[in-house]
């Protein structure tokens, strides 16, 4: 029997050290973040006050004896935007759009305050505040807008009819060549007709 074998030998046990700081895979790691309740209501509040003011220079007479003086018109005010709320509660672009998902308030509050600038841009451009190409520029690229494109369309059409097409224009009650433009009847039923544009 050996030494190992016998009940009073005890195998001797070394005992790792506990770690100081555990690591739980579900607590988040990184910087915490900036957002606070608040922000919804902030993010319609200041998208609603608007932008910096627009002037023109104009020229106002002044007293009696004919003076001048040149004054800054107030003419209208621009939208405010995203990046200036950004800015004034110091976060980057990508943290907003991030915050978009993350927090349904401010979702919602984002989804308002983007018909709320889109509403200031259109009042802006129907009052002649703003340039109608800088505006059209503004709705294509930050409000989902798209030019229309009409495709034309050159080659062959091929009408197939049935069989029966005679009979499904008299069962509708419509008679050939009664009101607008009537398509020629095939030669043969079942058969096709091209039209060459």
């Amino acid at each position: 029997m050996s030494e190992l074998d016998s009940p009073s030998t005890t195998l001797p046990t070394t005992f790792k050290k506990p770690r100081k700081y555990p690591y739980d895979y579900k607590k988040k790691t990184g910087r915490p973040t900036k957002y606070k309740s608040s922000y919804p209501k902030k993010l319609l509040k200041f998208i609603t006050k608007g932008g910096p003011m627009i002037t023109r220079p104009m020229i106002v007479s002044v007293g009696n004896n004919g003076g001048s003086e040149i004054i800054d018109h107030p003419i209208g005010q621009l939208p405010a935007r995203f990046e200036g709320f950004c800015r004034v509660i110091g976060i980057s672009k990508e943290t907003f759009d991030r915050w978009q998902d993350e927090h349904p308030k401010f979702g919602d509050a984002y989804r308002k305050s983007k018909t709320i600038q889109l509403e200031q841009l259109l009042q802006g451009m129907t009052s002649s505040t703003y340039q109608v190409a800088a505006t059209i520029f503004d709705l294509k690229n930050n409000h989902g807008f798209r030019d229309r494109h009409e495709v034309e369309t050159h080659g062959e059409l091929i009408v197939s009819y049935p069989p029966d097409w005679r009979s499904i224009d008299t069962a509708v009650g419509i008679r050939m060549g009664s009101s607008g433009p009537a398509l020629p009847a095939p030669p043969n039923p079942g058969s096709s007709l091209a039209v060459v544009s």
